[in-house]
């Protein structure tokens, strides 16, 4: 993101925006467990997508899901814990609701040793003790070409002897990036470091999460600025707003009555109150010109595009 623009009058400005969540494993850690649970990985994730991430093999829900690569016939899922060794005798896997294949073996690894499990039986096999990680390599049943266009796909891993270790993510938990960690922002030349803040829905959902600029107002001097916001390997940036003069316009709002509005002039009815900003939500022009009761008010840019006028505090009255 690369913007040019011009403040009327030298100021400081609160700098934040969005940004999205790129697909991928780096945004897929900021699920991770912060307990003793199993964190679970996958080698391949359709789309990148975290919201079929590997740790939803293992998560207690049969109505979440991990899904592989389309067309993939094999794919792995790593689980890493601390805490205890286990031993493991049993695997059974529910099938996703999600278009893809159902897998038809196991094989499993741990510290030098594998087995092979068919997943269409009882799914038992030879005790394997399991010291903080184990690799399962799960493939598709033969003669599944017909499905060749769909991923492997798995709602459940029910793993005899580590059910205790499952993770299931708290969709309401506040997760982003600490200061320093969200996009950099570089206004004329200096960078500024940012965090970002959401909920880990946002996320799953690919919506938006917000981020701003780290300790507070940016200064901003009379006339034209650029601003760069880069990605990371977590956030790309979406939008971006200078939110009014830090040091100007503050207090509660002021009520306003329109009372005539067209393309060449617009008038509306200003009530009591502080010192406030009448913001119009359209491209600052320099063309036009407000007033109220006689007296031409000072014209800002607000959220870095928007026209705003400065309302002195007082009694109110009409503009123009």
């Amino acid at each position: 993101m690369d913007r040019s623009f011009r403040v009327a009058e030298a100021g400081r400005w609160r700098l934040s925006g969005t940004v999205v969540p790129v697909a991928g494993a780096a945004v897929a850690d900021l699920l991770a467990p912060l307990g003793g649970q199993a964190w679970v990985t996958a080698d391949r994730v359709r789309s990148g997508d975290p919201a079929v991430a590997g740790l939803f093999a293992f998560d207690g829900r049969d109505d979440t899901a991990w899904l592989g690569e389309r067309g993939r016939r094999e794919a792995t899922l790593v689980w890493r814990w601390q805490g205890r060794a286990r031993t493991i005798d049993r695997i059974r896997i529910v099938a996703a609701d999600q278009p893809s294949v159902r897998p038809a073996t196991a094989v499993i690894r741990s510290g030098g040793e594998q087995r092979r499990v068919r997943l269409d039986g009882l799914g038992t096999f030879e005790p394997l003790r399991v010291d903080g990680r184990i690799r399962i390599d799960f493939e598709a049943p033969e003669g599944a070409g017909e499905f060749r266009d769909l991923p492997l796909g798995i709602a459940e891993v029910v793993l005899d002897g580590a059910e205790d270790l499952r993770h299931a993510p708290d969709r309401d938990a506040r997760v982003g990036a600490a200061c320093g960690l969200g996009p950099e922002v570089v206004i004329d030349g200096r960078v500024r470091r940012t965090s970002v803040t959401g909920q880990l829905a946002d996320l799953l959902r690919g919506s938006t999460l917000r981020w701003e600029v780290c300790g507070g107002p940016v200064g901003l001097a009379e006339g034209s600025h650029r601003v760069q916001v880069a990605p990371t390997l977590q956030f790309a940036p979406d939008t971006l707003a200078f939110d009014g003069r830090a040091d100007s316009v503050r207090g509660t709002g002021r009520d306003f009555d329109v009372l005539s509005w067209d393309d060449s002039e617009r008038t509306v009815r200003v009530g009591p109150g502080e010192a406030a900003v009448l913001r119009i939500a359209e491209n600052t022009n320099p063309g036009w010109r407000a007033e109220i009761d006689g007296k031409e008010l000072r014209q800002v840019t607000l959220d870095g595009w928007q026209q705003g006028y400065v309302v002195p505090a007082g009694d109110g009255g009409r503009s123009p």
